[in-house]
C-alpha cells in the first residue's frame, strides 16, 4: 500500500510543519511591510492627483497617505496556513464522524447543543442549525424514521437551547 492518509501524512511531517510555520511567519512579516508600503504609496498617488480621474478601485486608496504607514493605520495580519490541506473526502469523513457522535450522544440522552459546543460550535451556529431544521420541517415534513435524529430549537435568552425529541 503506497497511499498515505491525511492524518498519517500530518504525523509524518510534524517536524517539517513547525519549520514551515516559522519560515512562513518570517516571510509574512516582510510581505506585510510590502503591502503596507504599497497601500501608503497608492494613497499618496490617489490624493496627489497623480492618477488623474480615479476609477472605483483607485478610490479605495483615498483614506490613506504616506503617514498611514507610520501611524499604524495599515496594520494587518496574515493568518497561519497549513502545510497539508485536508481533501474533501477527509473533511467529509470528519464531518460524518462528528454527526455520528452527535447522534450517539443524543441516543444516550446528551443534548445535541452540548455535544456541538464541545465540538467548537458557537451559539450562533447552533441557533442557525436549529432554525434550518425548523424551516426544513415546515417545507417537507420528515419521513418516518426508526430513530429520529436530534433536533435543535433556537437558543433561549439564557443562551442554552432546548432539546426537542422528534
Amino acid at each position: 500500500m503506497s497511499e498515505v492518509t491525511g492524518p498519517a501524512a500530518s504525523r509524518l511531517v510534524g517536524d517539517v510543519n513547525s519549520r514551515f510555520a516559522e519560515a512562513a511567519a518570517s516571510y509574512d512579516q516582510a510581505n506585510i511591510r510590502l503591502f503596507q508600503m504599497a497601500v501608503a504609496i497608492g494613497g499618496f498617488r490617489a490624493n496627489s492627483g497623480a492618477w488623474g480621474r480615479l476609477n472605483r478601485q483607485q478610490q479605495k486608496y483615498l483614506p490613506f497617505d504616506l503617514a498611514s504607514f507610520e501611524q499604524g493605520d495599515l496594520d494587518m495580519e496574515i493568518m497561519p496556513r497549513p502545510l497539508l490541506v485536508p481533501t474533501r473526502k477527509e473533511i467529509g469523513e470528519e464531518n460524518e464522524q462528528m454527526w455520528r457522535g452527535v447522534n450517539f450522544a443524543h441516543s444516550a440522552g446528551v443534548p445535541p447543543e452540548f455535544v456541538l459546543r464541545e465540538a467548537g460550535w458557537s451559539d450562533d451556529k447552533i441557533a442557525m442549525l436549529g432554525q434550518a431544521q425548523q424551516s426544513q420541517q415546515q417545507i417537507a415534513p420528515a419521513q418516518p424514521v426508526t430513530q429520529a435524529p436530534p433536533q435543535l430549537t433556537p437558543a433561549s435568552s439564557s443562551g442554552t437551547g432546548q432539546q426537542k425529541k422528534g
